[in-house]
C-alpha cells in the first residue's frame, strides 16, 4: 500500500509548551477483493474500493 502524503504545516505550537509540531494529511485507497472480502461486494451490497484518510499531528521531543 502507497500513501499519498501532504505536509500541512510545520510550526511551533501555539498553546502552552511551544515545541515544534507538523501536521500531515495521508490518503490512499484499496480494494477489498484485495483482502478476499468479497462477500457484500460480489452481490453489489457495498462497493469494491475503499479510500482511507488519515489526518495527524506530531511532536517533536526535546
Amino acid at each position: 500500500m502507497t500513501l499519498d502524503v501532504t505536509l500541512n504545516k510545520v510550526a511551533d505550537y501555539p498553546f502552552g509548551h511551544k515545541r515544534e509540531v507538523l501536521g500531515l494529511s495521508m490518503t490512499t485507497t484499496i480494494l477489498r477483493s484485495d483482502f478476499g472480502m468479497t462477500y457484500g461486494v460480489d452481490n453489489g451490497l457495498v462497493g469494491d474500493e475503499v479510500r482511507i484518510n488519515i489526518e495527524t499531528e506530531a511532536m517533536k521531543m526535546e
